[in-house]
């Protein structure tokens, strides 16, 4: 009788034993993805950051441009305003 239950709490032991070995790989596993998606998240912050920077070097590249396409657009129209009647 004490032997059959002796038994019987080491075979519940081993059970939970087997048990909380399992859920420690399911953290596990899971805490891996998590920080393979986070690792993700900052690479993709860092190459929109150097983006930014790029369409920040562009603005006075682009804000020049458009200074000449008007300038442009005002000697159009006062070279057409000669046609008129």
């Amino acid at each position: 009788m004490l032997k059959r239950c002796i038994n019987s709490k080491a075979e519940s032991l081993a059970a939970a034993s087997q048990e909380q070995s399992a859920s420690s790989e399911e953290i596990s596993s899971a805490m891996q993805n998590a920080t393979n998606s986070v690792n993700e998240i900052v690479q993709m912050m860092e190459e929109l950051s150097e983006e930014m920077r790029e369409i920040g070097k562009a603005i006075p590249e682009i804000e020049e441009a458009n200074k000449a396409v008007q300038s442009k657009i005002k000697r159009f129209e006062e070279i057409v305003g000669f046609f008129k009647v």
